[in-house]
């Protein structure tokens, strides 16, 4: 279980800084930078979305679940989280940690082989999700 171990605490970690860059980026966040970037709340939209959709993935690849909704505290259905301010997009990260979890804390090293439509198994699609997500919190450090 060492590498399933291993990259759900990367993923975890990569919450954590992403949370923290949110923090930092709350006094212009509807602005984006000269150059035309995403603004911090568009970059935390898409971070969250991405770890939903990659987790979707690779539930699907491993005959997995991803928990329904509204056993989690997410939106209604048709509904998305309020990302209206950076404390109301930090308040999200956990509800998407919590779904995503409950997929990872099921995986095994003999699903990090198992093929998946985001990148080529469920091992890349992890380390795709720990980078994506570290990316996106270091572009709103940058801003």
């Amino acid at each position: 279980m060492v590498a399933v171990e291993i990259f759900r605490q990367h993923i975890s970690e990569a919450r954590a800084r992403l949370a923290q860059a949110i923090e930092a980026a709350s006094g212009d966040w509807e602005g984006g930078a000269a150059s035309g970037d995403w603004a911090p709340r568009k970059i935390a939209e898409h971070a969250l979305a991405t770890e939903i959709n990659f987790t979707s993935a690779i539930a699907a690849s491993t005959g997995n679940d991803m928990p329904a909704s509204e056993t989690l505290a997410f939106p209604a259905e048709g509904e998305e989280f309020d990302f209206s301010t950076a404390a109301a997009a930090i308040e999200a990260i956990p509800h998407v940690a919590q779904a995503c979890d409950a997929v990872l804390l099921k995986l095994t090293e003999d699903d990090m082989e198992s093929k998946s439509p985001v990148v080529e198994t469920v091992f890349g699609t992890l380390v795709l999700t720990a980078h994506h997500m570290n990316l996106h919190a270091l572009q709103i450090k940058e801003l």
